[in-house]
């Protein structure tokens, strides 16, 4: 499973639509095996659902998919 992290240099940012980088972190088997760094699209309207269907990310309720 994939799980984006809004983060603000070492925090985690307080508005996932206007933080500077998005963590990436993959979890197999209830350990982290892998971890992306990706800077955030800023906040327009559009861009992280653009962002989020790019990539394989998950959400409290689905999985997206490439």
């Amino acid at each position: 499973m994939r799980y984006a992290i809004s983060a603000d240099g070492e925090e985690v940012a307080t508005h996932f639509g206007r933080c500077e980088y998005y963590a990436l972190i993959d979890v197999e088997n209830g350990a982290v095996s892998g971890r992306e760094r990706i800077s955030s699209p800023g906040h327009s309207p559009g861009q992280l659902p653009r962002l989020r269907s790019a990539r394989t990310c998950s959400d409290s309720s689905r999985t997206l998919r490439q």
